[in-house]
């Protein structure tokens, strides 16, 4: 039988198991939607022609200019957050 699990509780485990499975990945694509909030926190879609990964970071780890539509390639951490569902915390944008 299946256990039962609470929403929160599910987003808790699928990161434990995200942790150990895929602790950090490496992901290239098209930039949409960037955006800078607070000139401090950085909100992008990473695309391709099949799907869409929303991804999340600070300022501080921009490269430099960026643009809508560059082919860029993030190094993360993949995370389900309660709130705002699945994202890539991007430690660098190359």
């Amino acid at each position: 039988m299946l256990p039962v699990l609470t929403p929160s509780e599910f987003v808790d485990l699928f990161n434990q198991t995200l942790e150990v499975t895929y602790p950090i990945v490496s992901v290239e694509g098209e930039l949409k939607n960037f955006k800078i909030s607070k000139d401090r926190w950085v909100y992008f879609d990473l695309v391709d022609s099949g799907a869409k990964i929303k991804c999340f970071g600070t300022v501080y780890k921009l490269p430099g200019p960026v643009e809508e539509g560059m082919v860029v390639k993030v190094i993360a951490y993949p995370r389900l957050h309660h709130q705002f569902g699945f994202s890539l915390n991007f430690d660098q944008l190359i």
